[in-house]
């Protein structure tokens, strides 16, 4: 380990330069090493509304490619595919009839959406911007999905306007469905927690099933509140947040225990959710307020609440290029907001077809200085800047 000078530091730009193995893929941790880190936190605001064709439900992003995805819901059959460095559209991908939830696994940039009409998922190659397959056989009306990026498993939620009770499990390197697991009444949200290998379906009834993703199997189903829409779970402190619609709260269950641990008052109707681990902060829409608001997880409180546009729905948060998007319905937008606070440390892993084969280690220091801990030392550069001292 040494110290090696810096000439600037920009979390956004930081590039991992695979110079010894241009073909392995990245997967980035950002961790902060001391809640100090967390102290220089900004106040939240849009800094962007980026107009979409028809409309905006579902959204995801892969900050490897600095690519979002856009669906427009019930009334088209596109994908807008955003440029998250200009924040512009750059294409329009046709899938099949009323996408709404969408997924991204970062690791193959594969893109997969639910076609509610349909009953089907379109996938999606992120190179070329090409639907590559169709996933049929999903029933009970699917509306939302979650993708686990180290088993290359991914979830549907068959919500069946309130009667289903189906959760499908599709084996993304066949893109069959391999298993369908009953769960509660009318699962709309899923969450993966790829650490655990637990998916979260929040069910219309009330609760939460809670999937062991090795058996395929229930082991835990968790009362929250009136009809929860969406839910997302934090990796660093297990904690999963819920969005109850009809009451205005989201639930926080301790996954360790699987127990109902806070009720956070929000605003009206609740929707999308989305979580930084790192800055322990959750993000949140509230549909019938046009706002969207920022929880701070170690103590479980909202903190800010920014107005966006019209009927706000899903939300994602970009880890890279520090940025929460959110899918406006019937605004026909995303807002691009930026609230988060700049992280002391930045751990990278290149991976090969067998596993991690390289790591870099940085630790942003008072003044220009940064720690280095690699084995791959030559291959990395800040900014288009490489490290001094090596």
């Amino acid at each position: 380990m040494k110290r090696v000078a810096m000439r600037e530091w920009s979390l956004s730009l930081v590039t991992l330069l695979l110079s010894k193995a241009p073909t392995h893929l990245l997967l980035a941790v950002l961790l902060f090493s001391s809640p100090e880190a967390i102290a220089g936190l900004i106040n939240p605001a849009v800094i962007d509304t980026i107009p979409v064709p028809v409309r905006a439900f579902g959204v995801a992003v892969n900050p490897g490619t600095n690519r979002l995805y856009v669906s427009a819901g019930d009334f088209s059959g596109l994908v807008s595919v955003i440029d998250t460095v200009t924040n512009k559209e750059v294409t329009e991908i046709p899938v099949g009839n009323g996408p709404q939830g969408v997924a991204v696994n970062p690791v193959t940039n594969s893109i997969y959406v639910v076609n509610v009409r349909d009953q089907t998922v379109s996938v999606i190659d992120g190179f070329t911007n090409k639907v590559i397959d169709t996933i049929p056989g999903f029933s009970f009306r699917p509306r939302e999905l979650a993708v686990n990026p180290i088993t290359n498993m991914i979830y549907v939620g068959n919500e069946g306007n309130q009667t289903g009770t189906i959760l499908s499990v599709v084996n993304s390197s066949t893109n069959t469905i391999v298993h369908n697991i009953t769960v509660g009444t009318g699962p709309s949200g899923v969450a993966v927690n790829p650490i655990t290998n637990r998916i979260y379906t929040a069910n219309e009834e009330g609760t939460v099933s809670v999937v062991n993703g090795s058996t395929n199997t229930v082991i835990a189903t968790v009362p929250v509140g009136l009809r929860p829409q969406e839910l997302a779970i934090n990796t660093s402190t297990n904690k999963l947040y819920v969005t109850n619609s009809e009451g205005d709260n989201v639930s926080v269950v301790d996954a360790n225990t699987n127990k109902v641990v806070d009720t956070i008052g929000v605003g009206r109707f609740p929707r999308g959710v989305s979580v930084d681990p790192l800055s322990n902060q959750v993000y949140l829409s509230n549909q019938n307020d046009n706002t969207f608001s920022v929880i701070d997880g170690n103590t479980d409180k909202v903190i800010y609440t920014v107005p966006v546009g019209l009927s706000p729905q899903a939300t994602a948060y970009d880890p890279l290029n520090n940025r929460v998007y959110v899918a406006n319905d019937v605004g026909a937008s995303v807002s691009v907001i930026a609230s988060i606070p700049e992280p002391s440390s930045l751990l990278l892993f290149s991976l090969g077809t067998f596993g991690v084969v390289g790591f870099t280690y940085l630790r942003r220091w008072p003044g220009p200085q940064a720690e280095l801990r690699t084995n791959d030392a030559d291959s990395v550069e800040c900014n288009g800047i490489p490290f001094e001292g090596f």
